[in-house]
């Protein structure tokens, strides 16, 4: 979760095929955009200056190509609002065109806020709802012109924010009707290596169409500002890299392998090595005595004969000859002497 610690009780992350994504430090970032002081931008607006910076995260994520996504907020029951309630929207930006979300108002018991759709079409081919989601992004020929019309948009590329504002009670109310048409924001899926001016972004957003719906009227708040201006009071930003996005940009290690470990040593360190792996190995070898062959009692079989034992085998039938020599019967039988 992003937060912003002058923001206590508010956080921030993206969830992406339902489980919240792993975040990485940006390495780049200033802390001091996260360290701001409340007094300074929240209260009173006469005392935020337009140039006066705005507290800012920035976190790194991986984008999975062809997984949904969906921003969230989360607002703790002890955050100490200065204003009547917050005001939130998210922005999605891409090439050639973004999108930024309508100013959802959250109230007291209202505590989490989620961007994972929008919605498109018009009253004569009907509106359907469309989930968020992540693409490859191609990269073309550097000679293609009508690329050339997005080098202002692509600095801006691969980038999800969660926008936070300080809102007044709305004084009135609109009563929304059926909208004349809400087109589908247009995000290129390839670009140049040109506009992409040396950055590593390989992932573009897409949607994913569901059903349609239908459109009811209803009431809307006016969006009432605190800062006249209607800048937010905080921005958590998410930038979307593959994972050979994440190595190349140096936000996240590349697992080192053993051929480019080996390529960085010497004759003398790679023969140490070898001796302390086998050394190693050697050390698990587990010796292991044989089992003992248990010995079956045949006593009870029928047709076996008993092999006797040393014992046994010391008797024998004997009888004694007249001349007084003594003969020995070695055949088995019942009736034996020592």
């Amino acid at each position: 979760m992003a937060i912003i610690p002058s923001m206590f009780g508010l956080g921030a992350w993206v969830v992406v095929n339902g489980s919240p994504a792993k975040e990485y430090e940006d390495p780049n970032e200033a802390e001091d955009l996260q360290n701001l002081d409340r007094q300074h931008y929240d209260l009173p607006p006469t005392f935020f200056p337009a140039t006066f910076p705005i507290p800012h995260v920035i976190k790194y994520i991986e984008a999975i190509p062809g997984a949904e996504f969906a921003l969230r907020l989360h607002v703790a029951p002890h955050y100490q609002p200065r204003a009547h309630h917050l005001g939130v929207s998210s922005e999605i930006h891409g090439t050639g065109d973004y999108i930024r979300t309508q100013i959802k108002h959250m109230f007291p018991g209202e505590h989490v806020y989620l961007s994972a759709d929008i919605v498109t079409g018009n009253p004569q081919t009907g509106f359907k709802k469309n989930l968020f989601m992540f693409t490859a992004l191609d990269i073309v020929d550097n000679d293609t012109a009508s690329l050339h019309q997005e080098f202002p948009s692509s600095g801006q590329y691969g980038v999800l924010r969660v926008l936070v504002f300080n809102m007044n009670i709305s004084q009135a109310y609109v009563l929304t009707g059926v909208p004349n048409n809400l087109p589908e924001p247009k995000f290129k899926t390839a670009l140049s290596e040109t506009a992409l001016k040396g950055m590593t972004i390989d992932t573009a957003p897409a949607f994913k169409s569901q059903s349609m719906i239908s459109f009811e009227p209803t009431l809307q708040y006016l969006n009432d500002f605190q800062d006249p201006l209607r800048r937010p009071i905080a921005i958590f930003e998410f930038r979307y890299r593959t994972k050979e996005g994440l190595y190349k940009e140096g936000v996240s290690p590349r697992p080192a392998t053993i051929e480019a470990e080996v390529a960085q040593m010497t004759n003398r360190e790679v023969r140490q090595k070898l001796a302390e792996y086998m050394a190693k190995e050697r050390a698990n070898v587990i010796l292991v005595e044989p089992a003992a062959v248990k010995k079956e009692d045949s006593s009870g079989l029928a047709g076996v004969k008993r092999e006797g034992s040393p014992a046994v085998l010391g008797k024998h039938k004997a009888r004694r000859l007249q001349d007084g020599r003594v003969q020995v019967d070695l055949t088995e039988d019942a009736s034996c002497v020592d």
